[in-house]
């Protein structure tokens, strides 16, 4: 008896456990996120290498195609990692509707240290 007691009472509390609870989370709509800058100009990288410099250092052709309607330009910031070290070079590049415009960044690194041990990150920042 004593055991039909305490399997009914593991069976009971176990039961318990397994009742699902109501939902969770806001009572209401969620808010509207907040509107992030957008660059005010059509500027996208078109292409862009790794080269090895006249002087044997490392040398980054960056092309901006321009595919709004207005003149605008953009900041290429170009960070390299070689080994332990990280280089970043920023550069201004205008360019106007409808074209595009290369600019070359020569790092301060050597090309074979970049091909021994070497990343690259390219992005683009701002506009106008």
């Amino acid at each position: 008896m004593r055991r039909r007691l305490l399997a009914l009472f593991v069976v009971v509390a176990v039961a318990g456990c397994t009742i699902a609870a109501g939902p969770t989370g806001p009572t209401g709509p969620p808010a509207s996120p907040t509107p992030t800058a957008t660059p005010a100009t059509g500027i996208v990288v078109e292409t862009w290498d790794v080269v090895n410099g006249s002087d044997g250092q490392l040398v980054v052709p960056v092309t901006l195609a321009n595919e709004g309607d207005a003149d605008g330009s953009r900041t290429v910031i170009l960070e390299a990692r070689i080994g332990e070290e990280t280089e970043t070079v920023r550069r201004a590049v205008a360019v106007a509707a409808g074209e595009s415009q290369t600019v070359e960044i020569e790092l301060d690194a050597t090309f074979e240290a970049f091909l021994d041990d070497g990343s690259l990150n390219l992005e683009l920042a701002g506009g106008g």
